[in-house]
Protein backbone atom coordinates (compact mmCIF):
# COMPACT_ATOMS: atom_id res chain seq x y z
CA UNK A 1 0.00 0.00 0.00
CA UNK A 2 2.77 2.43 0.60
CA UNK A 3 4.44 2.04 -2.95
CA UNK A 4 0.75 2.67 -4.44
CA UNK A 5 0.69 5.77 -1.90
CA UNK A 6 3.71 7.27 -2.82
CA UNK A 7 3.33 6.34 -6.53
CA UNK A 8 -0.77 8.45 -6.61
CA UNK A 9 1.09 11.60 -4.72
CA UNK A 10 3.78 11.54 -7.41
CA UNK A 11 1.12 11.25 -10.50
CA UNK A 12 -0.72 13.80 -8.70
CA UNK A 13 2.22 15.79 -8.24
CA UNK A 14 2.47 15.41 -12.42
CA UNK A 15 -1.00 16.45 -12.97
CA UNK A 16 -0.86 19.50 -11.20
CA UNK A 17 2.46 20.78 -13.00
CA UNK A 18 0.95 19.49 -16.86
CA UNK A 19 -2.07 21.76 -15.65
CA UNK A 20 -0.02 24.70 -14.77
CA UNK A 21 2.12 24.28 -17.97
CA UNK A 22 -0.67 23.55 -20.71
CA UNK A 23 -4.06 24.64 -19.72
CA UNK A 24 -4.88 27.77 -21.25
CA UNK A 25 -8.20 28.64 -19.39
CA UNK A 26 -8.52 29.07 -15.95
CA UNK A 27 -11.02 27.34 -15.32
CA UNK A 28 -9.79 24.64 -16.74
CA UNK A 29 -6.29 24.71 -15.57
CA UNK A 30 -8.20 24.81 -11.86
CA UNK A 31 -10.31 21.18 -12.67
CA UNK A 32 -7.20 20.02 -13.38
CA UNK A 33 -5.18 20.88 -10.30
CA UNK A 34 -8.34 20.35 -8.29
CA UNK A 35 -8.18 16.48 -9.41
CA UNK A 36 -4.28 16.42 -9.10
CA UNK A 37 -4.84 17.75 -5.20
CA UNK A 38 -7.76 15.07 -4.99
CA UNK A 39 -5.06 12.32 -6.13
CA UNK A 40 -2.73 13.30 -3.73
CA UNK A 41 -4.69 13.36 -0.95
CA UNK A 42 -5.71 9.77 -2.13
CA UNK A 43 -2.17 9.28 -1.89
CA UNK A 44 -1.46 10.52 1.38
CA UNK A 45 -4.60 8.57 2.64
CA UNK A 46 -2.99 5.19 1.38
CA UNK A 47 0.43 6.02 2.75
CA UNK A 48 -0.98 6.54 6.63
CA UNK A 49 -2.80 3.30 6.04
CA UNK A 50 0.22 1.35 5.08
CA UNK A 51 2.22 3.13 7.97
CA UNK A 52 -0.56 2.46 10.71
CA UNK A 53 -0.97 -1.05 9.33
CA UNK A 54 2.86 -1.69 9.57
CA UNK A 55 2.77 -0.36 12.94
CA UNK A 56 0.29 -2.45 14.36
CA UNK A 57 2.19 -5.78 12.64
CA UNK A 58 5.36 -4.67 14.42
CA UNK A 59 3.52 -4.49 18.06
Amino acid sequence: MRVIGCLLLLSGFFVVVAAMVLMNSFQTRMGFVVAGGGVEVLGLGLLMNGYKATRKEQR
